[in-house]
């Protein structure tokens, strides 16, 4: 009988495993390996619905007020329908985001909506303040005449 050729088991056939070594312990590999699967959770989705919502109204809200400004309707001031929501929603999803940080997402546009909100409202109120002054002065102006007239 033949030797086989070397780097090959005895046996002939080449894809067959080498005999155990005598005195060395053997290992048995396991005949069918199954990974082990992680249990299955719906990921979170992440919900930033009012966030949207408040950036959308704090921009809308400095484009209406331009554009009445721009063609000299400022004391309409249609722009608080939208900043005051702008503010409201932006506050209601920071509140979510505070009480689960998991669920919902959105917080930066969030802030950016209620800064926008913000300080649409303050200039706002500064130019209800300036158009208040400006007619406080003409009525003034009338009574002092009015009165410097007679």
């Amino acid at each position: 009988m033949m030797s086989p050729p070397p780097g090959q088991p005895p046996g002939g056939d080449p894809y067959a495993p080498y005999p155990p070594m005598p005195g060395v312990p053997q290992q048995i590999p396991p005949q069918c390996y199954v990974p082990m699967q992680q249990a299955y959770t719906q990921p979170r989705r992440s919900d930033d619905t009012l966030a949207i919502v408040s950036l959308v109204l704090g921009v809308f809200s400095w484009f209406v007020g331009f554009v009445f400004w721009l063609f000299g309707l400022g004391i309409f001031m249609p722009h608080f329908a939208f900043a005051i929501p702008a503010v409201v929603c932006g506050h209601i999803q920071r509140s979510r985001i505070k009480r689960d940080p998991g669920g919902y997402g959105g917080g930066g546009l969030a802030v950016a909506g209620i800064v926008m909100g913000y300080v649409n409202i303050v200039l706002s109120l500064i130019g209800v303040a300036i158009i208040l002054l400006f007619f406080a002065a003409f009525i003034g102006l009338g009574i002092i005449g009015a009165a410097a007239s007679q």
